[in-house]
C-alpha cells in the first residue's frame, strides 16, 4: 500500500509557507504510474500557490516492488 501524509513545507522561491501530501512510500506493483511519475522525476513535485513556481520536494522514501522481489529505502 502507498502511503501519503500532509508536510509543511515553504516554497522555495517565494518562501510562503503550505501544506502538501506527500508519498512516504509507494507500491509500484499496486499503483505502476507511482514509478513512472518516480522515474519522470515527478513523484512529490508541487506547485506553489502564491508564486506558481513548481517544484520537487525531495525526503526519504519507500519504494516496494513485490513482483521483483525488493524494498528500497
Amino acid at each position: 500500500m502507498s502511503i501519503t501524509r500532509n508536510h509543511t513545507i515553504h516554497c522555495p522561491k517565494c518562501e510562503a509557507e503550505m501544506s502538501v501530501q506527500l508519498y512516504d512510500s509507494i507500491n509500484v506493483v499496486e499503483d505502476p504510474a507511482l514509478r513512472d511519475a518516480l522515474m519522470a522525476n515527478q513523484l512529490n513535485a508541487v506547485e506553489c500557490p502564491g508564486c506558481q513556481f513548481q517544484f520537487r520536494v525531495d525526503k526519504q522514501l519507500l519504494y516496494i516492488d513485490t513482483i521483483r522481489g525488493f524494498a528500497i529505502w
